[in-house]
């Protein structure tokens, strides 16, 4: 028997179970196991907090982007990366980093309308109720010009998303269930597989 099944049985013994999101949709009747190494920088609370290093099986569904939720906790985490390890020219296991993410968001996207003369600007829902992760930089700021204001935007906050979400520059992205709101002003997608970090600042357009 190849040592990938016996890591296999093992996670299953002794491993956490999760469910699988994959670009927004649970996937059904999938329950996997993984075991996980918690964050050790403990004058980091935040990364020791939401950053996990977890091992899933050879043959597992997890994707690069796709968001999985621990059964037990109901705790959810965006697969930033997902990278085989191999034996003897096989793959034992697949190595990944998790993020956890901590709002839902709605993904608004400014649309222009005409109605006879008049021209009208709105927003309208591309992505409703989705998981994400949103802090402030750790390690510095990141920004752009803005060619309407003619001025150089500082991001206030970063926001980590699956690509799937498709967020773009001027989107707005508002926390479910509330009145806070940003604007889209930068869209990094080579950062990491299948993940988009997004800075985000201050949106002062209309409603």
């Amino acid at each position: 028997m190849s040592i990938q099944y016996d890591i296999a049985d093992v996670l299953e013994e002794v491993g956490l179970s999760f469910t699988i999101e994959h670009m927004g949709v649970p996937v059904p009747d999938v329950v996997e196991y993984l075991t996980y190494t918690p964050n050790t920088q403990v004058t980091k609370p935040f990364v020791r907090e939401h950053f996990l290093e977890v091992a899933f099986r050879s043959d597992t569904s997890v994707l690069s982007g796709d968001i999985i939720t621990f059964v037990v906790s109901g705790d959810s985490y965006l697969v930033m990366n997902n990278t085989p390890d191999f034996f003897e020219n096989e793959i034992i296991r697949y190595l990944a980093v998790l993020y956890k993410t901590n709002v839902l968001i709605d993904i608004l996207r400014p649309q222009h309308t005409t109605v006879g003369y008049n021209t009208q600007f709105d927003f309208v829902v591309v992505v409703s109720a989705q998981k994400a992760l949103i802090y402030a930089p750790l390690f510095g700021n990141i920004g752009r010009v803005d060619p309407d204001a003619g001025s150089y935007a500082l991001d206030k906050e970063e926001l980590y998303t699956p690509i799937a979400y498709d967020l773009r520059e001027v989107d707005r992205v508002r926390i479910t269930g509330t009145s806070e709101f940003y604007q889209v002003n930068t869209v990094i997608l080579r950062r990491f597989p299948a993940v988009a970090v997004s800075g985000l600042r201050e949106d002062t357009r209309g409603m």
